[in-house]
């Protein structure tokens, strides 16, 4: 499996943030990558997608969690 991970603020069709692709693992870790959303965009949704590459076809989908920031809570 070579597994990456998509970012989006729901309703944007294009990422805010695309990790590198970590090759060759059925565990992945992403233990340093950041994304920067801007303060005005922090009233809706995140949605983070899991794809595993594929150097034939298509990239397949492999699962999602989504994060409702209304409810939220920040420092």
């Amino acid at each position: 499996s070579d597994p990456y991970v998509k970012v989006f603020l729901a309703g944007n069709p294009k990422p805010i943030h695309t990790t590198s692709t970590i090759k060759k693992t059925l565990n992945p870790h992403y233990e340093n990558e950041r994304f920067n959303v801007p303060l005005s965009d922090l009233v809706g949704t995140i949605v983070f997608e899991v794809w595993d590459w594929d150097f034939l076809s298509s990239d397949d989908f492999i699962g999602s969690c989504v994060i409702n920031l209304a409810e939220t809570s920040f420092p």
